[in-house]
């Protein structure tokens, strides 16, 4: 499936994975997704995501992985494995966020600004987190 010119897969192709990773690339700003060239969800070990980028900008690589960390937890609550690639480089790995089931656990990273306007595209949407 490609949405957004993002190649969304999924390894058993999961109809319930696929359609969550399609909300995820849906959420993201343009110009955060338009960084992304795919997206797997690997069905066998659950909620482990790899999202493979076009390209290496090595400032921009914190916001990708913010972005989609806070969709994934925005629309799945969360996620056991998140790793962002570049080629064969794995650039950023994500460690499991379940914030819901571990209140306790307390988010030291906020959703990055991209535009500048003091605004998120997630500001408005329903979640367990804090920001």
């Amino acid at each position: 499936m490609i949405v957004h010119g993002v190649d969304i897969t999924s390894r058993y192709d999961a109809v319930e994975e696929l359609e969550l990773m399609k909300r995820v690339i849906e959420a993201l700003p343009e110009d955060i997704r338009d960084q992304i060239e795919s997206i797997n969800c690997d069905s066998q070990c659950g909620a482990c995501y790899a999202v493979e980028l076009r390209r290496w900008k090595a400032r921009e690589v914190e916001a990708i992985s913010r972005y989609v960390d806070a969709a994934l937890i925005i629309f799945d609550d969360g996620y056991n494995l998140l790793f962002l690639r570049c080629g064969e480089d794995d650039l950023q790995v994500g460690m499991g966020e379940w914030p819901l089931f571990f209140p306790e656990l307390e988010r030291l990273d906020a959703l990055p600004d991209v535009e500048g306007d003091g605004d998120t595209p997630f500001d408005d949407a329903p979640r367990g987190c804090a920001q």
